[in-house]
């Protein structure tokens, strides 16, 4: 998930596209069940723009990681 959320903080601030690979990644993984498909939806929601509640429930390290995304997108 770290390299995820690297991913979509690359993407997003270089103001790119979000490539293809990232973006069926991330429909992947908003598709599973939670705490899995949270974690999808959340990143798909920081990349395009969204500054979304990190979703409660998600297995450790998770909330620090998209904590972390979240905290470096506003800084």
């Amino acid at each position: 998930f770290l390299g995820l959320a690297q991913a979509v903080y690359a993407t997003r601030t270089s103001g790119n596209d979000i490539p293809l690979d990232l973006a069926e990644t991330l429909a992947q993984l908003a598709s599973q069940p939670d705490p899995l498909g949270a974690a999808g939806l959340f990143l798909q929601a920081v990349i395009e723009g969204g500054a979304p509640t990190v979703p409660s429930g998600l297995p450790e390290p998770l909330p620090e990681i998209f904590g972390g995304l979240l905290a470096s997108l506003k800084g």
